[in-house]
């Protein structure tokens, strides 16, 4: 029988692996493909995304494909060892039939290097039609170029295609080099026997407690609702107890979930520093005033008049000096260089009038002083200090003038980010004759309605009234957010992946596993108990990985500063991403086992009876075989003695 035979008669007897480990590597080399599909794209042309996207999204794909070749080396070393185990008898028969370890080697890693070779070609090709599809019913990824494969990026693929596998059979085939050929007929037994005499000392205690658990009932009282938990926790510390037999499935859960929760937790930490910051800024005692056509302040001019209607409304504000709290601000933009050595940013140049810090009671000088009004002078937001190097020098250039840094300020929310001045110097430079918006404190946030009740039908219909806290919130939401998109499109492949590659362990587990779960539905343990145990055993390894990937992106990127939105803000790990890496992790975790529980459930006692059964048949048979050799397989070791020789 030829190489390509066995292969294909050993993939189509154990087809749920094979597929499991097709759908793994197809979906990596998924995400392989859109993002250096779209990223080859974006170069180019650069202009169909914002500025930056490109890099951020080619070191977000370098991060996921390194990370899932790693899992393919992982899920490929832990499936080839399973197998190898169930299949030494086989292997022996193979060596007693003459097969050298060269062909032994060359079977073994065609098995699996099959899968993740097909996988590839099948995520490659996926990846151009998947994002068409998704171009239609997520139309902010339309103005993204579609994936291009340049030749390098693609050979690439092939080779780690090929190595990652090779890589991943290192370790289980040397083992099964080293056995002799009788010593791996018998070696699988003699596994499943050492296993089990573990599991039965370390669990006899916990089984003698309940002598025979009571029969499952219909009924679904109190009582038999305890004696099922009882069940289910005895169970489930029979099954953790041994978690280290199976290590390297374990190692796989938790990395998955780890990757999963880190790739998405990594991006949505700064849009939820963005969110954060912005939906905070607004304070509810104040109004403004703005051009209806933009939500971006910087984009839209007022017609002349209006700060003269918004002074004279009611509910306006008054300081100690009597003068109404109404300011005008003009919003320009100025070019400053990134810390990270990216290109030059457009970032929020603010000029205000006297009366703003009064109006603004979150505002803090942290050193220096305020802008003097008439002079070319500056005032930066802490965050915009840590994150551009222009501003270390305390001089920056606008419209062709250089401007003085003259202190560091902090502000509740957005406006940190920004860099202030006087109103009429920055306008007079930006050669602009109309304001870009109205603020108006009023004397509480109860007085809003009076306010604009009193100025509605006095402003043109191109103005528009509303509170600050509504005017950031409809910010928030006219932000582009493609990068968002395409985290919750990565991860939702990447969470594909992860359910494969759990379902793979938990069946791999539950072959293993298959005797000692016999033995506790025999001496009368209920079937859902021991499903339940399954889908908890995997639930605790998921949710532990969620927490070691929240971890990771907590400790690397947590209050980091960044750029965005024409200003600059922290990356924010809260409870709000925590809980959802957990919830993400345990979705995956029960879509990945609850199959196969169920699968373990639906068997009947007579059914574990024959596991039972058949296995200790095959150790008495094995038992007898280590006594006396048969006549048939000395004969067949002693030639192949003599054809090695």
């Amino acid at each position: 029988m030829s190489h390509v035979e066995l292969v294909w008669a050993n993939l189509r007897r154990r087809p749920l692996h094979a597929l499991l480990g097709l759908i793994c590597a197809a979906l990596v080399f998924t995400l392989y493909g859109l993002g250096f599909g779209i990223t080859a794209g974006l170069r180019r042309a650069p202009s169909a995304a914002p500025a930056g996207f490109g890099q951020q999204l080619e070191a977000i794909v370098m991060v996921v494909s390194a990370v899932g070749m790693a899992l393919i080396l992982i899920l490929t070393a832990s499936a080839t060892a399973q197998a190898l185990r169930l299949r030494m008898p086989e292997f022996g028969i193979l060596k007693a039939l003459g097969f050298s370890h060269r062909r032994m080697t060359a079977l073994v890693i065609a098995e699996a290097c099959a899968p993740c070779v097909a996988g590839a070609v099948l995520g490659l090709t996926a990846a151009p039609i998947l994002f068409a599809a998704l171009t239609i019913s997520l139309p902010p990824l339309a103005q993204l170029p579609s994936p291009v494969y340049a030749v390098d990026k693609l050979a690439i693929a092939v080779a780690a295609s090929v190595l990652f596998p090779m890589l991943g059979s290192v370790i289980p085939l040397r083992k099964l080099l080293r056995v002799e050929a009788f010593a791996a007929m018998t070696g699988r037994v003699e596994t499943l026997r050492a296993a089990s005499t573990i599991e039965h000392r370390r669990s006899r205690r916990s089984i003698a407690a309940p002598a025979r658990p009571a029969p499952a009932t219909s009924s679904f009282g109190s009582g038999a609702v305890t004696s099922l938990l009882r069940q289910v926790v005895v169970v489930s510390r029979i099954g953790l107890s041994t978690v280290h037999t199976r290590i390297k499935g374990a190692l796989l859960i938790v990395a998955g979930v780890s990757f999963l929760a880190f790739v998405l937790l990594y991006v949505l930490s700064m849009a939820e520093g963005i969110r954060t910051s912005i939906l905070d800024s607004g304070d509810p005692a104040r109004a403004i005033l703005r051009p209806q056509s933009t939500s971006w302040l910087q984009d839209g001019r007022l017609p002349d008049g209006v700060l003269r209607i918004a002074a004279e409304a009611r509910g306006v504000a008054r300081s100690a000096d009597g003068s109404v709290l109404v300011e005008a601000v003009y919003n320009g933009v100025i070019g400053l260089d990134p810390r990270d050595g990216s290109r030059r940013r457009p970032v929020m140049l603010m000029g205000v009038g006297p009366n703003w810090r009064e109006m603004t009671p979150s505002f803090r000088l942290l050193s220096g002083r305020f802008p003097n009004a008439g002079s070319r002078e500056l005032l930066a937001g802490y965050k915009a200090r840590e994150t551009f190097s222009d501003l270390d020098d305390n001089v920056v250039t606008y419209r062709g003038e250089q401007w003085q840094i003259v202190g560091t300020f902090s502000t509740r929310g957005w406006w940190s980010g920004y860099l202030l001045g006087d109103y009429a110097e920055v306008r007079s430079h930006a050669g602009s004759s109309a304001d870009t918006a109205i603020l108006a404190k009023l004397q509480s946030p109860a007085s809003f309605d009076r306010f604009r009740d009193s100025v509605v039908n006095r402003l043109p219909p191109s103005v528009k009234v509303e509170r600050e806290p509504d005017f950031y919130a409809g910010f928030w939401k006219s932000l582009p957010k493609s990068l968002v998109y395409i985290v919750y499109l990565l991860s939702g492949i990447i969470a594909i992946g992860v359910i494969t590659g759990i379902t793979q362990v938990v069946h791999a587990a539950l072959e293993e596993r298959r005797r000692e779960i016999a033995i506790l539905r025999v001496v009368g343990f209920d079937r859902r108990a021991v499903a339940a145990s399954v889908v908890l055993e995997s639930l605790l390894l998921a949710l532990l990985g969620s927490l070691i990937g929240s971890a990771l992106v907590w400790l690397s990127v947590d209050g980091s500063y960044h750029y965005g939105a024409w200003s600059s803000f922290q990356s924010t790990v809260n409870g709000h991403l925590l809980l959802l890496a957990m919830g993400w992790a345990s979705a995956i975790a029960m879509i990945g086992t609850v199959p196969m529980a169920v699968r373990t459930m639906r068997k009947s006692e007579r059914e574990a009876l024959a596991d039972l059964r058949e296995s200790e048949e095959g150790q008495l048979v094995f038992d007898a075989a280590k006594e006396k050799e048969p006549p048939a397989l000395n004969r067949g070791l002693l030639l192949n003695q003599q054809v090695a020789t």
